[in-house]
């Protein structure tokens, strides 16, 4: 995966504006106001894998909107941790929430992380951290990491 880049914000097409509002069922005005809020506020960055949109609210809380360019579903983690590192930082501290089902949004193979501003640590999870490198570590299976240095 390449680094993330800063890019200049993505023009819908009206066919693009108008399917989105189909699928949202909400008036296309309503698509039309979401692109000009993101153009205004937000940041967007590409790499060879990933659109990512990145926007901090009044409290320092960044919340990145992350997406495959191919509109393929991810999962996976080491990825969404080194975009995370790469825009906020190594030592910041995220979540993707699984919100109550009334609070869920659900259009697309998107994912969201918020994360907190730099030394506000989330009260849950493990205290220290353990790397597992690869399968042979004789843990678990699982990708080399291949964290770049910011």
């Amino acid at each position: 995966m390449q680094p993330l880049r800063y890019a200049d914000p993505i023009d819908l097409t009206d066919k693009q504006l108008q399917a989105m509002a189909k699928t949202m069922h909400v008036p296309v005005s309503v698509i039309e106001q979401v692109q000009k809020d993101e153009k205004e506020n937000a940041m967007l960055f590409l790499n060879d894998v990933y659109q990512v949109s990145m926007r901090d609210d009044d409290s320092g809380v960044t919340h990145l909107s992350i997406k495959r360019r191919d509109q393929e579903p991810i999962h996976d983690w080491r990825d969404l941790q080194q975009i995370k590192n790469e825009l906020c930082g190594f030592q910041r501290e995220g979540v993707e929430l699984y919100p109550a089902q009334s609070r869920v949004v659900d259009t697309s193979n998107q994912y969201h992380l918020w994360v907190m501003p730099y030394g506000v640590e989330i009260d849950i999870g493990f205290p220290a951290g353990f790397v597992c490198n690869d399968a042979g570590d004789g843990i678990g299976a699982t990708k080399p990491w291949k964290q770049r240095k910011k």
